[in-house]
């Protein structure tokens, strides 16, 4: 009777022991799985903030291109040079500069006009284009 209660205390203790070490390797697999989701998280908000971040810039550029389009057009219909477009027509972030030169070689006659439009987006980056074209140096009615 003796040696069957010992063998059933050896049973005991051996599942205990093992029922330890297995709750010890569970610990460390949820740590290890808890770290891996942290990290993964962490990647993923960085993504998720770059991209953001290159939307912003990319729509900015295309609204300074816009803008700075719409200007020369402007020119070419017989807008004054260096006139401004109307108030709330684009964004107040937008700033129009105009440079005129006169034409050479061939466009002898018209006048070469740069439009840059510079955007300061709301990280203090700033987003500048330049578009050019010629307009007809003759006086218009």
């Amino acid at each position: 009777m003796l040696q069957q209660d010992d063998m059933k205390g050896a049973v005991v203790r051996r599942y205990c022991r093992f029922n330890l070490k297995r709750r010890g390797y569970m610990l460390a697999e949820i740590l290890v799985s808890l770290w891996l989701i942290t990290v993964l998280a962490a990647l993923a908000g960085k993504a998720l903030f770059d991209y953001y971040h290159a939307r912003d810039h990319y729509l900015w550029r295309q609204a300074a291109i816009l803008a700075a389009d719409a200007q020369l057009q402007r020119y070419q219909a017989g807008a004054e040079l260096d006139s401004q477009p109307s108030e709330g027509v684009m964004a107040d972030n937008i700033l129009l500069r105009t440079a005129v030169e006169p034409g050479r070689d061939q466009w002898q006659g018209f006048k070469r006009v740069t439009v840059t439009a510079s955007v300061l987006v709301q990280n203090e980056e700033k987003v500048r284009e330049q578009i050019s074209g010629y307009v007809s140096a003759e006086v218009r009615p």
